[in-house]
């Protein structure tokens, strides 16, 4: 595992970053990628139970803060089959459309989604499928990351080495190309043009710091806003003229309408007082 502290890693530039912290990001992919090893490793940690082969450890969506300004969501694996894919989609959707819930703040929770791909193999099928029918009708091509986990797997174990726990010049060589080859197939299967993925190994801690690094440095919005100031009355002050202009023109109005109907008998005074103060009242409205 790495020892380097993400709890502290780059988080003065991410509160500079990110208005509306924490950035949420949900990782999703096929099962047996790595999503729960890739926390562990963030966590430095044994945080999220780990699947072994196919069968799946992650049921539920789970969330695992890393610091005040990045949290991870992680989901259940997809690709056993078409019935548990139906259901896990139903909640990664439900995540990607629920509301923030800050005070002040409009939105959604989730900002970015980190698909995390098996580098071990050139099944791309489930990942395809996923962009097409859930991921891209919801969300911009810039919320949408992609990472591709396993690399020590990704020729088999060759070519990496152990001791320092990294790959070598082939299998480097290698995964550079496997990672513009994930591009170019999203380019031809979904007509969206992403970053080139970074490659790391979770479960040998290689490259989680350029994982972080390529989700804070492609994280330039977020999907939450200020919400708008709510309109009362004042918003109107200035056609709303003030208690002691009112009072004055009606008091004004009363008097020359008294005077109006002490000339008159058929008015008289007090209804000629009640006319011209009304008169008065309104005039307040539009007299400057």
């Amino acid at each position: 595992m790495t020892e380097i502290n993400f709890k502290e890693y780059r988080v003065d530039e991410m509160k500079e970053k990110f208005q509306f912290p924490p950035l949420n990001i949900l990782l999703i992919g096929a099962t047996g990628a790595g999503k729960s090893s890739t926390i562990n490793a963030l966590l430095g940690e044994e945080a999220a139970k780990v699947g072994f082969g196919a069968d799946p450890e992650t049921k539920e969506v789970r969330k695992y803060k890393i610091n005040d300004y990045l949290s991870f969501y992680d989901t259940p694996g997809l690709g056993d089959s078409p019935q548990d894919d139906a259901e896990h989609m139903k909640k990664i959707v439900s995540y990607l459309n629920r509301p923030c819930g800050k005070k002040g703040v409009s939105g959604k929770l989730i900002d970015k989604v980190l698909v995390v791909i098996d580098g071990s193999t050139r099944d791309f099928g489930t990942i395809s499928a996923l962009l097409n029918n859930y991921i891209f009708q919801e969300l911009d091509a810039d919320d949408v990351l992609f990472a591709v986990n396993q690399a020590d797997m990704a020729m088999k174990g060759r070519h990496w080495d152990g001791r320092a726990a990294e790959p070598d010049a082939k299998l480097t060589e290698f995964l550079e190309e496997k990672a513009d080859s994930v591009r170019q197939r999203i380019k031809e299967s979904t007509g969206k043009t992403i970053n080139t993925p970074v490659f790391y190994s979770a479960a040998h801690g290689f490259n989680i710091t350029q994982l972080i690094d390529f989700i804070v440095d492609n994280s330039n919005s977020q999907r939450k806003e200020r919400e708008a100031e709510t309109t009362t009355s004042s918003s109107y002050s200035d056609d709303i003229p003030s208690n002691g202009k009112v009072a004055g023109h009606t008091a004004a109005g009363a008097a020359a309408g008294a005077a109006i109907g002490s000339a008159i008998p058929v008015v008289g005074t007090a209804v000629g007082a009640a006319v011209g103060g009304f008169l008065g009242f309104l005039s307040s409205f539009w007299d400057d």
